[in-house]
């Protein structure tokens, strides 16, 4: 869509619906969808670059840093990709389902998942750094109205 005008630029064919905020990065426009793919096109044509398949829907918006992707899934998992080909670089299993977006510092991803679990997850290995029960608070990145603030200590 172009900003200025509003007018369609391009669309983008998936096959399940978009549930996430897209993610732009080098130029890539990122999101997820209920058909288990996270997709990567270019902000440009719209055309595909690639396409990656999961074990469940894609609700969670992923997190870009400069060369990975951080996102939670309908299967359990939080996942971490190469930004360029979509490329699983780790997953860390969570006890269910994940809608909610990642937050990301220097070496933490911050995700809750709807086990009622908060994870700190090392963000080069996915290896769980704490977890925490939280019960609702953990599912908050769904509602907007339930804000989150989080201490990253300096880093």
């Amino acid at each position: 869509m172009n900003c200025d005008s509003g007018a369609k630029v391009w669309e983008a064919a998936v096959s399940g619906e978009v549930w996430t905020s897209p993610v732009v990065r080098n130029g890539v426009v990122f999101f997820g969808s209920a058909d288990a793919r996270l997709y990567a096109v270019d902000a440009e044509t719209g055309g595909k670059r690639w396409a990656q398949e999961f074990g469940g829907r894609i609700y969670s918006t992923p997190f870009a840093t400069e060369k990975q992707l951080y996102f939670g899934c309908g299967d359990g998992n939080v996942y971490s990709v190469d930004m360029t080909s979509g490329k699983l670089l780790w997953r860390a299993s969570t006890g269910n389902g994940i809608d909610s977006s990642p937050a990301v510092t220097v070496e933490t991803v911050l995700i809750g998942s709807e086990d009622f679990f908060f994870y700190a997850l090392d963000a080069n290995t996915g290896a769980v750094r704490w977890n925490r029960q939280q019960g609702w608070l953990s599912l908050r990145a769904r509602n907007p109205d339930w804000p989150v603030a989080l201490e990253d200590a300096g880093k």
